[in-house]
């Protein structure tokens, strides 16, 4: 292919792909616009600018949404795995993270460097406390669940949270405390299906924290995904 989209299928194609609402059109007719000015028709992926996912009719399924879960990142070494963690966090609208042990604190470079920004917009707490936090916690009706290759773990998959909900993470090689683990009243693993047993702990982050998100919205739009649509 030619990577060029004639203009009469431009329009038609884009809005089936990202289901266009108004700003997202507006954001195509301009960008067309330019292209044209610049005697060429609107040309393909490497020419089109990325739309801001609120700008698209999906919103709609988690406008007003906002995820009830904590994450715990108990003695994460490296300070880019924490700045993913903030990073995710806050595009899975996460409601904040609790860094205890040496984890580290922003500010800091290294984790600015993968957070982007993030920190600054993502609540964050730190914990000295962790059995103590771990307690208020659970008196405040938080399913406390670790993150761990343990012969109790659940599958992801599998795993029906009771929201809200405390996910616990920790070191990326000796993983969490014995004594944390016991604290947890779930643990979860992700399905490994290669050679390697675990994944980067930031990685894993990510995985839960979407997987979470599907989950809660699965419950406050429960008829999404099957013909489900936002009220006109």
């Amino acid at each position: 292919m030619s990577g060029f989209v004639d203009d009469l299928n431009i329009f038609e194609v884009a809005h089936r792909c990202i289901r266009a609402r108004p700003l997202a059109a507006c954001w195509l007719e301009s960008r067309y616009s330019a292209g044209a000015r610049k005697g060429f028709g609107m040309v393909g992926v490497k020419q089109v600018e990325r739309v801001p996912y609120r700008a698209t009719e999906g919103w709609a399924a988690y406008e007003d949404v906002r995820l009830p879960v904590t994450l715990l990142l108990d003695n994460v070494r490296s300070m880019y795995n924490v700045g993913s963690f903030f990073r995710t966090a806050d595009g899975a609208g996460v409601e904040r993270l609790l860094l205890s042990g040496i984890t580290a604190r922003p500010p800091k470079k290294a984790i600015s460097k993968t957070a982007l920004g993030a920190e600054e917009r993502v609540r964050w707490e730190p914990v000295e406390d962790v059995a103590g936090r771990l307690d208020e916690l659970r008196r405040n009706t938080y399913e406390l669940a670790a993150i761990e290759t343990s012969d109790r773990a659940v599958d992801i998959f599998d795993w029906q949270p009771r929201f809200p909900v405390c996910v616990l993470f920790g070191h990326e090689v000796d993983g969490l405390s014995g004594e944390l683990l016991e604290a947890c009243d779930t643990h979860v693993r992700l399905p490994m299906l290669g050679l390697k047993h675990s994944l980067n702990v930031s990685s894993a982050g990510a995985i839960v924290m979407y997987e979470l998100l599907r989950k809660y919205r699965a419950i406050c739009r429960p008829g999404y995904g099957s013909g489900w649509r936002p009220e006109r």
